[in-house]
């Protein structure tokens, strides 16, 4: 995994007109992003990894990094690339105080999610038996 996850050309902006279906495409990618962030804005200071003292901004990063992190890993586990996920966290986390100790948690349900909402969960059907 590199740095790819901040700049990844469904990010860039394009002109409405270069691809009306992949505009809309995009448009439903981020309303789901949306929703998912949303989600977890909810019940994030609920969860079992939450810090005191910590707020919305700290979380919300690992949870953009566990969902695109699932979308472009989806056909591996998380176990497989936790370690390249928590080398590459002090880069990916923008504005988040969270050490990948405390955002692991938070990381991994994002994953999670991301991974329940996907055909397969994720991985191809043809060696999701022996990837397990």
């Amino acid at each position: 995994m590199n740095a790819t996850y901040k700049h990844h050309p469904r990010h860039e902006r394009r002109d409405e007109h270069d691809d009306p279906l992949a505009s809309e495409a995009d448009a439903t990618t981020r309303s789901a992003a949306d929703d998912e962030l949303q989600h977890f804005q909810s019940i994030y200071r609920d969860a079992a990894y939450y810090s005191t003292g910590r707020d919305w901004s700290d979380y919300a990063p690992a949870y953009r990094y566990g969902r695109e992190a699932f979308d472009h890993h989806h056909d591996a586990r998380f176990e497989q690339i936790e370690d390249e996920l928590a080398r590459e966290w002090d880069q990916a986390k923008a504005p988040s105080r969270l050490a990948w100790v405390e955002a692991r948690g938070a990381v991994f349900d994002a994953w999670q999610h991301a991974e329940s909402r996907h055909p397969h969960g994720g991985r191809d059907p043809r060696t999701a038996l022996s990837k397990h």
